[in-house]
């Protein structure tokens, strides 16, 4: 997660913490299947972070195949 959100800081030019707290990453990791749902139960994390974000940490059941 924490290559993901390098990445995606370096596209967007802005810090990493802008796209997630190293908390917010750890509460998502927390979770055996990421949704958008649960990505929204960490303390943080909002609407406009899952709509922006949620694309880049969630693999489609096809992808893990």
């Amino acid at each position: 997660m924490r290559e993901i959100r390098k990445e995606l800081s370096r596209e967007e030019g802005i810090p990493a913490y802008a796209i997630f707290t190293d908390e917010e990453l750890a509460g998502l990791a927390k979770f055996e299947k990421l949704t958008a749902k649960s990505m929204q139960s960490v303390k943080g994390v909002g609407d406009k972070k899952v709509e922006k974000y949620s694309k880049h940490f969630i693999l489609e059941e096809d992808e893990k195949s």
